[in-house]
């Protein structure tokens, strides 16, 4: 029985001293940072493949479950393994864009040169 409320008084104490630790603002921040955040997706096709229909459905709710909108997001469809691919993304970097993302191996070439 006096084990039984040592135990009891143990965690009674855990869960007070828990419940006095300061808060973290960091999703407030977060939140503050994504509202201001712009991406850029390029797609090799469009919602009519599921290949890259699996990539929109995957963008759309990461992005829901971090706080971006979808007015936050620039889509780029049907944009094609070439030269294309480097004005698209050279296009959504000066749209204000912080991160773009390709859904094609084809198109690493390009991102690359864009990057640069």
């Amino acid at each position: 029985m006096k084990k039984l409320l040592a135990m009891l008084l143990a965690l009674a104490l855990c869960f007070a001293l828990g419940a006095c630790s300061k808060t973290d603002d960091k999703k407030a921040d977060d939140k503050g940072a994504a509202s201001k955040l712009k991406i850029g997706v390029i797609l090799v096709h469009d919602e009519n493949t599921g290949y890259d229909l699996a990539h929109i459905n995957g963008i759309k709710k990461a992005a829901a479950n971090t706080g971006i909108k979808e007015d936050q997001i620039i889509w780029k469809y049907s944009i094609s393994e070439d030269e294309n691919c480097f004005d698209a993304a050279t296009d959504l970097v000066e749209q204000g864009c912080s991160y773009i993302i390709s859904d094609s191996y084809g198109h690493q070439s390009y991102m690359q040169q864009a990057a640069e």
